[in-house]
C-alpha cells in the first residue's frame, strides 16, 4: 500500500517537538501495513474516518483504493475538534 503525506500533516508536524516526530514519522510508516496495525480505529461521524494513536498525537488518515492518505497530525486535546 502506498502512503501519502498530506500538506496539512507536514505543516502540522512542523509545530510538533522533533523527537515526537520522528516517533510519529516511524509509525506512519507501518501504515503500509494497514490494517494489520495496532492502535488504529475507525471513526464514527468524524472525516477522515481512521486514527492511529502516537503517545499523546494523532495521526488522521483515509484509505482509498490502495492509497493511504495522512491528512492530519494532531495533539490529542485538538485531533477531533
Amino acid at each position: 500500500m502506498v502512503v501519502k503525506i498530506d500538506d496539512n500533516a507536514l505543516k502540522d508536524l512542523g509545530k510538533i517537538h522533533k523527537g515526537d516526530v520522528a516517533k510519529i514519522f516511524a509509525k506512519i510508516e507501518t501504515l503500509s501495513h494497514f490494517p494489520h496495525i495496532p492502535n488504529i480505529k475507525k471513526l464514527t461521524h468524524f472525516d477522515p474516518p481512521f486514527r492511529l494513536r502516537v503517545g499523546n498525537y494523532r495521526v488522521l488518515f483515509d484509505v482509498k483504493d490502495d492509497v493511504l492518505t495522512v491528512y492530519n497530525v494532531k495533539h490529542r486535546k485538538e485531533s477531533y475538534r
